[in-house]
């Protein structure tokens, strides 16, 4: 039997996963935890079921504003990281989460934060970068959990192809003459551009204890942790960016 207090662990994957009885109620809490923290009068989550064991609950506000992950064809409900200055903050976020089912119980899947970056009327805000907790039953690459994402700028990328094979001298005198070793093409150049590393791939690990192992996964042990989690991360990300914006310019 199980300890008092404590969960009843369900199988060996999910023992080192957040369990609940009631995923509606955790999410009230996280939505509770970041009204708070954001100054949001309302804020709440919209719930659907994925495969008929797991819910997705994709957050829903009335004081935002929407944005649309291309990478994963979704389309969000976003809130200002600064409510004070709503039509001129350039950040906002999202949270999505996802609920397992386990038995007559639910283990938390994962937690997904997102940042947006655009104005408040623009509806193709472009992903900026996301903070995720990902707590799987399948996990042998050992990815740190939590972790960070960046996204891949796709327009600097285009730029540079753009700018390569539009490019028309506007003068005989412009035009570059080589009489030497016979160059690749322009649109080699473009090509070897579009087989560039997917580095929005990489997990940027957000805690560890490499000072001391080699450890560098940590799980929720409790519904509280989650919460706190989730607060402090939206807090941290917030100092940073005004730390960047009070930078902007500066080597």
């Amino acid at each position: 039997m199980s300890k008092k207090g404590k969960k009843k662990v369900i199988t060996d994957e999910s023992s080192f996963a957040l369990i609940v009885d009631n995923p509606q109620k955790t999410v009230k809490g996280c939505a509770k935890c970041m009204r708070k923290v954001l100054n949001i009068a309302w804020l709440g989550f919209d719930e659907s079921v994925i495969n008929n064991k797991r819910i997705l609950f994709l957050l829903n506000s009335s004081d935002g504003s929407t944005a649309y992950d291309k990478k994963r064809d979704q389309r969000y409900s976003v809130i200002p990281l600064d409510s004070t200055d709503v039509e001129g903050t350039p950040y906002w976020i999202t949270v999505s989460l996802i609920f397992a089912s386990a038995l007559t119980q639910y283990r938390l899947e994962e937690v997904k934060l997102f940042v947006f970056r655009g104005q408040m009327i623009d509806p193709e805000k472009e992903a900026f970068f996301r903070a995720e907790w990902c707590i799987t039953t399948d996990n042998k690459r050992k990815d740190a959990q939590p972790h960070w994402h960046v996204y891949r700028i796709f327009q600097d990328k285009e730029f540079i192809k753009d700018d390569i094979i539009d490019f028309q001298p506007s003068s005989p005198e412009d035009e570059v003459r080589d009489f030497g070793e016979k160059v690749a093409p322009p649109a080699l150049e473009a090509n070897l551009l579009e087989k560039d590393a997917p580095f929005e791939k990489f997990h940027f690990a957000m805690a560890s204890s490499w000072h001391l192992n080699d450890e560098h996964q940590i799980f929720f042990e409790t519904e509280q942790s989650l919460f706190d989690w989730l607060s402090r991360c939206i807090n941290y990300i917030r100092k940073q960016l005004n730390y960047i914006s009070t930078k902007e310019g500066t080597v």
